[in-house]
C-alpha cells in the first residue's frame, strides 16, 4: 500500500512539472511575438525623450495599444502608445515605443 501511495505522488508530481512547463513555453512564445511586433512596429532606435514634461488637455481619452490592440482611456489627451504590459515585456516606453536604454 505505502508503494502505491509514493508511485502515485511521482505521478502526480511529474504530471504538475509537465503542466508547469507547458505554461512556461506558451508564455514565452507569446513574448517572443510580442517583442517581434514591437520591432516591426516601432524599430530598433532608443528613447532618448523625457515624457515627464509634456502637456495634455483634461479630457479623458480612448487610445489603443499598438501592439496588443487593448483599449484603455487616459485621464488626458496625452496618451501612450503602448499599454504597461506590453511596454514591460518588450522593455519599450510606453509614450512612444523607442527601447529604453
Amino acid at each position: 500500500m505505502k508503494k502505491q501511495i509514493k508511485i502515485l505522488i511521482i505521478v502526480c508530481i511529474l504530471i504538475l512539472i509537465l503542466v508547469f512547463t507547458i505554461f512556461l513555453l506558451k508564455l514565452n512564445k507569446e513574448s517572443v511575438k510580442i517583442q517581434q511586433k514591437g520591432y516591426e512596429i516601432f524599430g530598433y532606435d532608443y528613447c532618448i525623450q523625457d515624457h515627464s514634461i509634456e502637456g495634455g488637455g483634461d479630457a479623458l481619452t480612448e487610445w489603443k495599444c499598438e501592439i496588443c490592440g487593448k483599449s484603455e482611456i487616459n485621464s488626458d489627451t496625452n496618451t501612450p502608445v503602448l499599454c504597461w504590459n506590453c511596454a514591460m515585456k518588450t522593455n519599450r516606453c510606453n509614450m512612444c515605443g523607442k527601447l529604453l536604454q
